[in-house]
């Protein structure tokens, strides 16, 4: 959700780290809806069959394209984050 006007904003991810990741919003987004330096709290990520919430900061937009720094994620979540970035890296590597 942007946190400034409430809306549900979604999106595809098309690169992520344990540090943050990239996004392309869908949909027709509005200025104050996410700006660079703004703060999201409880944003939820799905990855394969799971689904991890953290808060991200975003540090920088162009277009559509977002690019967010996570904020203290849990260890919980960093491991489905870290098996994920495996799993492709092996997948790539065949």
């Amino acid at each position: 959700r942007s946190p400034t006007t409430i809306k549900i904003i979604t999106g595809k991810v098309f690169d992520i780290s344990i540090g943050g990741l990239a996004f392309e919003a869908f949909g027709m987004l509005d200025e104050k809806d996410l700006k660079v330096k703004q703060l999201i709290k409880n944003m939820q990520i799905k990855i394969n069959q799971s689904s991890i919430t953290t808060s991200a900061l975003i540090v920088a937009h162009k277009e559509k394209i977002y690019a967010i720094k996570f904020a203290n994620m849990n260890d919980f979540d960093i491991n489905i984050i870290s098996n994920y970035i495996y799993e492709k890296t092996y997948e790539n590597n065949k």
